[in-house]
């Protein structure tokens, strides 16, 4: 598989991308894959399956890296197992806008998925700006993070400190590297990347109180779990309530991990490119 990269235009950090394309000459529509928190969209089990879903439902399949992690530049070079985030989720925003624009031909129909992490990024994205996108398939959206040992406010207040204090680049409490098979693997997470996650959260909830996600009128089917133990289930049921086009679906044992939604994932993004657009 052959693996590219563009400039993200507002932080100038290298971002890892790859067109595997399409299994038949006639595809139904464009994917754009993208994954959770440490994760490369390409060397995962679970990823490669679900490229391979996509392969067979007749899609022209697009992988992207978020910065900081899989193939894309890291935040901090000679700590690459670090998940560092120096900028807010803007910064993240911005890539898959650019993304989509620049890079993806959006000659059919398009369709966004992706999971905890990047299925926030990409409520995100949905919410804020005008797009063309005809539907979007999230598992385990990082809507609210459980700080568990921690108080939640106190976590936000200790690592905004850090952050302010130039120590955003240390492993937050409990935090380690690990995963070091390969260079597409992450570590534990920093200070900052805490900090902007948990921000970036806070500021999506005020919103909320004032409409937010009823600006979201992309069709989104939404999986969650009430057991995930990363991610608030109920803030996610809340989120999906006030959407105009969402779908939620409820998997009892699945946590936090990418669910097996294939059939539903199926049904539902026919049913949205059969109305011929967003």
């Amino acid at each position: 598989m052959e693996w590219k990269s563009f400039t993200e235009s507002s932080s100038k950090y290298r971002i890892a991308y790859s067109h595997v394309g399409a299994a038949s000459n006639c595809p139904r529509y464009h994917v754009i894959l993208t994954a959770g928190r440490g994760q490369p969209t390409w060397g995962t089990e679970r990823n490669r399956k679900l490229i391979q879903e996509r392969l067979n439902h007749g899609a022209d399949v697009w992988l992207l890296d978020w910065q900081g992690q899989g193939l894309s530049e890291r935040t901090i070079p000679d700590e690459p197992f670090k998940h560092h985030l120096q900028f807010g989720y803007d910064m993240h925003v911005s890539t898959i806008k650019q993304f989509i624009e620049e890079i993806v031909p959006c000659r059919l129909p398009l369709v966004l998925m992706s999971h905890s992490m990047g299925s926030h990024i990409v409520l995100r994205y949905l919410a804020e700006q005008r797009n063309k996108v005809s539907c979007a398939v999230l598992t385990a959206p990082m809507l609210r993070i459980r700080t568990t040992p921690f108080p939640e406010k106190l976590t936000f207040l200790t690592c905004r400190l850090a952050y302010s204090l130039g120590l955003g680049h240390l492993f937050a409490p409990g935090q380690k590297s690990f995963w070091r098979q390969s260079n597409l693997h992450m570590g534990g997470v920093t200070y900052g990347w805490l900090y902007q996650s948990l921000q970036s959260c806070s500021e999506i909830s005020q919103k909320a109180r004032l409409g937010y996600w009823r600006r979201l009128t992309t069709p989104v089917l939404i999986q969650t779990c009430p057991t995930d133990e990363t991610v608030y289930h109920e803030t996610i049921v809340e989120a999906a309530s006030s959407m105009p086009a969402a779908e939620l679906i409820i998997t009892p044992e699945s946590g936090h991990d990418q669910a097996d939604i294939a059939v539903e994932t199926n049904r539902f993004i026919d049913k949205c490119i059969s109305k011929g657009g967003p």
